[in-house]
């Protein structure tokens, strides 16, 4: 791509690498506890202390996700080439797999409509939809399940997982160009100028610019085109978020990701307080994913609303997940000497 990639991790100690890699696992724990929490206030319409969080903006908090995986996917891939997709799919399919079940299952069990107290009707999925779900491709042939609308990033980011090994190849000045298309196109859909289809990827493009920003940031952090679109473009493309006054600590969310990205790894963190964030960046993913069908099974079976147990309810499943997500993430398909094939973890 571009320029071969200038490792920070070539040029500072362990200990520096370490910080930085668990201060982005805490921001990225962070805009998941936003999402959560914003999304408890949309559904019940609670004026309590969620309201803070959702002052934060859910759709920002998504923004800053796909800058942070830009990045890191750029990362993986320059330090570890090979079985790069592989290993991607294991870590994203052991986490959502099991929470898709558990979502079909949990929809196939009321088997009915219901709506939420802020009107949102939640529908069961069709098989259909089920199937499209299973390879990632809501926003693409199918529309993204009402019992978990959060998965519609998901299937975004990863596809661009997909393409990131061929992105590499593609100059600087087209990545530039794209990245501003794409925000263009983004900005355009937000001011109702032009709104384009809600599925066939057209979602992929238009919210590709934080992800493509991420990624080629990583390889050109030096050139000061790519430091200036760091700290400019995303604020700029949430100019509309912003204007509607709903969100007013949205660019909140943004900052403290550029900062981190572009500053952690000038951070001194002490060993216990690493653990602690790479942890919390380790159920990030699963709370993400998780949270949407953990509230509507509080609601529509247990007949709970409190905000504190739904929080509560959803980073617990979060935890829960984690060690069979790691578990199932490490087992491997092989094959014995006499021709048998086995599973092997």
């Amino acid at each position: 791509m571009m320029s071969t990639p200038l490792l920070f991790e070539e040029q500072q100690d362990v200990n520096s690498v370490e910080c930085f890699w668990a201060s982005l696992a805490f921001v990225r724990f962070g805009l998941a506890t936003i999402v959560l929490i914003g999304h408890i206030h949309d559904f019940f319409l609670v004026k309590d202390w969620t309201r803070f969080f959702s002052l934060f903006s859910p759709q920002v908090a998504v923004f800053s996700f796909l800058l942070i995986s830009g990045y890191s996917i750029a990362h993986s891939i320059a330090m570890k080439p090979n079985g790069f997709l592989i290993r991607r799919a294991r870590r994203i399919f052991s986490v959502y797999w099991p929470v898709l079940m558990l979502n079909f299952i949990l929809m196939w069990t009321i088997n009915e409509k219901f709506e939420m107290p802020n009107g949102f009707n939640v529908l069961p999925p069709t098989l259909w939809e089920g199937i499209g779900h299973l390879f990632l491709l809501q926003e693409f042939f199918v529309t993204t399940i009402s019992s978990n609308l959060p998965l519609w990033s998901l299937s975004i980011e990863c596809w661009y997982y997909v393409v990131a090994p061929l992105l590499i190849l593609i100059p600087f000045r087209w990545m530039i160009g794209m990245i501003l298309v794409s925000a263009a196109a983004y900005c355009c859909r937000q001011f109702y100028i032009f709104q384009g289809p809600s599925m066939f990827g057209y979602p992929m493009f238009i919210l590709g610019w934080g992800w493509l920003l991420g990624f080629v940031y990583y390889y050109n952090k030096e050139k000061i085109l790519i430091k200036a679109l760091m700290f400019t473009l995303p604020l700029f493309v949430a100019v509309p978020i912003l204007l509607r006054g709903k969100y007013p600590l949205a660019s909140i969310n943004i900052i403290s990701t550029v900062f981190c990205i572009s500053y952690a790894r000038n951070f001194k963190l002490p060993l216990i307080l690493r653990q602690i964030f790479n942890y919390l960046g380790d159920i990030s993913f699963p709370l993400y994913v998780l949270h949407w069908p953990a509230i509507l099974f509080s609601y529509a079976i247990l007949k709970i609303q409190n905000p504190i147990f739904l929080t509560l309810f959803s980073f617990l499943l979060a935890v829960l997940l984690l060690p069979v997500a790691k578990h199932l993430s490490n087992i491997r398909i092989c094959h014995s000497q006499n021709g048998k094939v086995g599973i092997k973890s």
